[in-house]
């Protein structure tokens, strides 16, 4: 790992480290916890985004929970998050950490927009 990186990762941990007790609570993944009305209560707040490699990771803000109502078995939602991290992140499977210290997997993908942040979403289809 280059020293550049090292320092940059080390950074974002440590701001990650002032957002609570990450990794010392359980993952609220677990027991069907990653549902629509979970992540409508963590609207507005901040969650740091890492890959597996720890070589893209960026801050980003939870901006909407939208309900996608196309099957009354499956809670099906989408999260949009918006960031003004220099470093845009590319599609793909991150590690999430929330500021309550939860942390999950999340797939996001950037949207395109003509704005100075960065916009990515998520989507979701939850068995009933």
């Amino acid at each position: 790992m280059e020293r550049r990186q090292f320092l940059k990762i080390s950074g974002a941990v440590s701001l990650a480290a002032t957002l609570g007790p990450v990794g010392l609570t359980p993952a609220f993944a677990e027991a069907g916890a990653l549902s629509m009305d979970t992540f409508v209560a963590l609207q507005d707040q901040w969650f740091l985004f890492f890959d597996s490699s720890w070589t893209h990771y960026s801050f980003a803000q939870l901006q909407a929970v939208e309900e996608i109502p196309l099957d009354l078995n499956v809670d099906q939602f989408s999260l949009l998050f918006r960031s003004n991290y220099k470093q845009r992140l590319p599609a793909g499977l991150y590690e999430v950490y929330s500021q309550t210290g939860s942390r999950f997997q999340l797939y996001v993908e950037p949207l395109e927009s003509d704005a100075p942040e960065a916009y990515y979403i998520a989507y979701f289809a939850l068995l009933q």
